[in-house]
């Protein structure tokens, strides 16, 4: 050790790689060394690094700004020099100077506090625990919030902006029990004094989970209890309780790489549900896991664009991709398998096993698998493997054979066509099924080669169900005399609520590849007519959308399905009814928007007039329209309207200060009925609509039914801005291009996108792109194929 100077002659920046060299004026022996970097930043507007985010006081009326930042996964390096690694952890000693009517935090509790000369202070916080410069916060602007103590005696805070306190009520609740569910779950304790959660008016993700000082988009945090929907309800608790599991899995062990990005955001999906499920039991949180996280990951890893859990990461530009449906989604379907596989109690001691070994340092995937083989005894590595490093997942087709029902595996993509090279996939899959005779008897297998020969009774069984309770990562192909069979038990509900789900996610699936007859999934979806689970009607919904989508340009199917639909939806929409009853649970009013919000979107008569009716009585008496309501009525309102119309939503949205609500209104005026209308949207929110939410109205505008070249030529026109103004690489533009080909279903259009993207910047965005043009393709197969199907079809319908 010296004090020695040591002069640096040179310092050397390579944008490219975004490294900076130091070049020192001598050669220097191996040791240690401080180095003292004196540098300048700006305040940026991309919602990266250390930025500003602007916003209306509701008190004044005036522009204010706050100053936060967003660091994952590569942006500490916007805000100051530094090893900007996960593996590369460090103490953090942060000091800020502000406006002294500001206040400022961090990570940690203040340390100390003075005033200065110049109407500023200085303040300083305590040192963090050694963590990764992602982990870093600093937020400084003027702020309420409310706080309470956890029963370890943990204080959290929700902060908002003024006069916004009440909002952050629900979100306190919530953190409050999450955190110390998690306490106990994981046998450790949250190793910080405080969480502060912080509602931020510009932000490009959902939230971030900064260690100690977790950072929020408004919509994912607060909740009005006069305006707020059931759908919010649900999104605050999935958001909060997903956060604070990172403050275990993420922050207490780091991933070493972002190869290994899964281990913080598959366990954090996984850990949320388990957590909303433990608070909130009549939520039916796990069979909206199946009808929403595990059919989002099914769809994306059936193509073959997507890629690994454990996904090469090579550079900084890279890893904004990998935040995806693969390492969210698939992440945590995978670990739902494994859980279920195991125990959820024995993978519980496992994790606490590796969280003990591992914390305050960095692992790998490997690790965890060796933490749960010690723990269970069980081969995990081996079969885990084969569901982290290979693309994809399988395809169980079952067929008879001398009297026994035997399933073979093979690699499941979105075209159907698996080449040689693609068919040596191969995975260890936990098999589970039951039978119409014994259905609360489970029978379960591991299929470890191309074949399993299953039991006895399942060949002689009036009904079978493979995959029970979808827990596995793959897809079912009956026979279609088996198929004829299933149709009772859905209509009878003899199948539980997540098998019935998953017969009808795989058989639009089969559909969509060719692997199934497009008649066979729709007569599957013909049996879902008596269906009164929320998800159920849920994915009932999204596969008519689905279908109205592809093959809807076809004016007599657009009818055919339309009248098909409202016959279909009619018992849900008796069940749920327009107004609440004091009975109703959570989920009967997330599907009452649900039902009415796809009854008037296939043109519902009743329904239509119902919602103009009561949108002129709420115009009277805003307290007259449930939160609940306001999505199907406002867009019933816009689709069905015009210029009119058109205003008195953007009014609503002027004038309300919850973001919640402004986004209903942008949604919904997507509804435009004119070509000229949706024109005039498409220039109203590129100026009045935040930076963070244009990703809403792209989407509404491509999936507009006038919108197919209107938003394509949009974002032609503007996507050498967005660069600009997002970054390359942020994730908003890769949601971009998905909206603007969402609705383009040949190969001419395929072609289009990839010669306008063969003449500009496409850096950060390679890989979303590859998967739009190859869900373009599956479109278009798809149509050629069974068009006249599906058209004969719904005309005997």
């Amino acid at each position: 050790v010296t004090s020695d100077v040591i002069e640096v002659s040179d310092i050397a920046l390579n944008a490219e790689v975004q490294t900076v060299t130091l070049k020192l004026a001598k050669a220097i022996p191996e040791g240690r060394y401080t180095v003292s970097v004196t540098f300048s930043g700006s305040l940026n507007d991309k919602m990266a690094g250390f930025y500003r985010s602007g916003y209306k006081d509701v008190e004044s009326g005036q522009r204010r700004y706050m100053a936060v930042t967003q660091f994952e996964p590569t942006d500490a390096r916007r805000a100051f020099p530094c090893f900007d690694e996960p593996a590369q952890k460090a103490v953090f000693e942060v000091t800020l100077v502000a406006p002294a009517k500001l206040q400022c935090i961090s990570n940690m509790p203040f340390a100390n506090e003075r005033a200065l000369d110049n109407g500023k202070k200085i303040v300083s916080f305590k040192p963090s625990p050694i963590m990764s410069t992602y982990l870093l916060a600093f937020v400084v602007g003027e702020f309420d919030f409310v706080e309470d103590t956890t029963a370890e005696g943990v204080c959290i805070r929700v902060y908002t902006l003024r006069n916004q306190s009440h909002q952050g009520t629900f979100a306190l609740d919530v953190a409050l029990k999450t955190l110390s569910f998690y306490t106990k779950f994981f046998e450790i304790e949250y190793p910080l004094p405080k969480l502060d959660m912080i509602a931020v008016p510009d932000f490009s993700a959902g939230a971030m989970e900064n260690w100690g000082c977790v950072t929020y988009r408004e919509t994912a945090l607060l909740l009005d209890p006069e305006h707020s929907s059931a759908a919010a309800k649900s999104r605050v608790a999935e958001v909060v309780a997903h956060e604070l599991a990172h403050q275990w899995f993420g922050n207490l062990v780091t991933m070493e790489w972002w190869t290994d990005l899964w281990l913080n955001e598959g366990f954090a999906t996984w850990c949320a549900d388990l957590a909303v499920d433990t608070l909130f039991p009549d939520w039916q949180t796990w069979v909206q896991f199946v009808g929403g996280t595990l059919s989002a990951a099914l769809r994306l890893d059936a193509l073959r664009s997507s890629h690994p859990i454990e996904v090469q990461v090579n550079a900084a530009q890279e890893v904004n991709e990998i935040f995806d449906h693969i390492s969210y989604y698939k992440g945590a379907s995978v670990i739902r398998m494994l859980a279920n596989y195991l125990t959820v109690e024995t993978f519980r001691k496992g994790l606490v096993s590796y969280l003990n070994k591992f914390k305050y340092q960095n692992a790998v995937t490997e690790d965890l698998w060796a933490a749960l083989e010690k723990e269970s005894g069980k081969p995990i590595a081996a079969m885990m493997r084969s569901w982290t490093q290979q693309t994809g997942y399988p395809l169980l087709k079952l067929a008879s054979a001398g009297g026994t029902l035997e399933a073979s595996q093979k690699r499941f993509l979105s075209d159907g066509k698996v080449s040689d090279a693609e068919s040596g996939a191969k995975w260890i899959i936990p098999v589970g099924y039951y039978t119409a005779e014994e259905p609360d008897e489970k029978t379960y297998a591991l299929m470890e080669s191309d074949s399993l020969t299953l039991g006895d009774t399942a060949s002689s069984a009036a009904w079978l169900k493979l995959n029970e309770g979808q827990s596995g990562v793959f897809r079912v192909c009956y026979t279609s005399d088996m198929y004829l069979k299933l149709m009772e038990p859905i209509r009878s509900c003899a199948l539980k609520v997540e098998d019935r789900l998953g017969l009808l996610m795989d058989a639009m699936a089969l559909a969509r590849a060719g692997e199934m007859p497009a008649s066979t999934a729709m007569d599957v979806l013909a049996a879902f007519d008596r269906e009164e689970d929320y998800t159920c009607i849920s994915k009932v919904i999204a596969s008519l959308a689905e279908i109205k989508a592809v093959f809807g340009k076809d004016k007599n199917i657009k009818t055919g399905l339309d009248r098909f639909a409202c016959k279909l939806l009619s018992h849900a929409a008796d069940v749920v009814g327009w107004d609440a009853k004091p009975s109703d649970k959570h989920v009967t009013s997330l599907m009452r928007t649900a039902v009415l919000s796809a009854l008037q979107s296939h043109g519902d008569a009743a329904t239509l007039e119902t919602a103009r009716t009561r949108f002129a009585k709420f115009r009277e008496d805003p307290k007259s329209l449930a939160a609940d309501l306001r999505v199907p009525v406002y867009f019933a309102v816009m689709s069905t309207g015009g210029e009119k119309e058109f205003d008195a939503l953007v009014s609503l949205h002027d004038n309300s200060d919850l973001n919640e609500e402004k986004v209903r209104c942008i949604r919904a005026l997507g509804e435009a009925p004119t070509p000229e209308l949706l024109e005039k949207y498409l220039a109203w929110g590129t100026e009045h609509v935040k930076a963070q939410d244009l990703l809403y109205v792209v989407a509404c505008s491509g999936s507009n039914p006038h919108g197919e070249q209107i938003t394509w030529d949009f974002l032609k026109d503007n996507w050498n801005s967005w660069i600009e103004k997002y970054g390359s690489g942020n994730f908003l533009l890769t949601r971009f291009i998905e909206s603007a080909t969402a609705s383009f279903y040949t190969e001419s259009r395929a072609q289009e996108v990839e010669e306008f993207f063969k003449t500009v910047s496409k850096t950060g965005v390679e890989r979303k792109l590859a998967q739009c043009l190859e869900a373009i393709r599956v479109r278009a197969a798809w149509i050629e194929r069974d068009r006249e199907a599906v058209a004969a079809w719904l005309a005997s319908a």
